[in-house]
């Protein structure tokens, strides 16, 4: 019924704490005086439940999610470069180059493959001679690529491969980071000898 300007308004008392039968009275409704008498303590406990659980982590659901999804399937990478296999240079007498990498320069062979394939492991590179490019690819300190060696100092490597009659294509010379000469070995190979700039 809608209230008319000025007219009486019916009020209803409603005490701040009615009593269980008065509660039922105002509501006028069986099912909230259900839920108010028999179920008022078990939701207590349920809401105080859900305040005390562990948090659920939003991570948690995308990892439950991802695991579904993949399954036991594996899923592909890209076929990308991994980084560098070996380095090779070609030689012709392989006695006269081995006297060089190994006894000049002091490197270790690792693996000898028939004596046309020789590996020195150095860190976690290979570097490589071989007799087995025949013809097609020709010893030469000019034709591009070549392999830079770590040395303790430059200078001074330099100075024992002189007396020792091994021809120095580049003297010495510094970088911002580094210093470097090249060096040729007996096949006509262009080898850099590199050392790190201290810092």
């Amino acid at each position: 019924m809608a209230a008319r300007p000025g007219g009486p308004i019916a009020l209803r008392y409603a005490p701040s704490k009615p009593s269980l039968s008065e509660a039922a009275d105002l509501s006028h409704s069986a099912t909230t005086l259900f839920l108010t008498e028999f179920l008022g303590f078990p939701v207590s406990l349920f809401i105080l439940f859900l305040g005390l659980r562990k948090p659920h982590s939003a991570h948690q659901d995308l990892d439950a999610d991802l695991t579904r999804s993949a399954g036991t399937r594996d899923i592909p990478l890209p076929n990308t470069v991994k980084g560098i296999a070996y380095t090779m240079y070609p030689v012709v007498d392989m006695k006269r180059a081995r006297k060089f990498y190994e006894e000049d320069l002091g490197l270790r062979p690792e693996h000898d493959v028939g004596g046309k394939w020789i590996e020195y492991h150095l860190w976690d590179n290979c570097f490589a001679i071989t007799t087995l490019a025949g013809e097609s690819v020709k010893p030469s300190a000019d034709a591009g690529g070549s392999v830079a060696l770590e040395v303790q100092n430059v200078d001074d490597f330099v100075d024992q491969l002189r007396k020792k009659g091994i021809r120095i294509k580049v003297e010495p010379f510094s970088t911002r980071v580094c210093r470097m000469a090249v060096v040729v070995d007996p096949e006509g190979n262009g080898v850099t000898l590199h050392a790190k700039s201290p810092k």
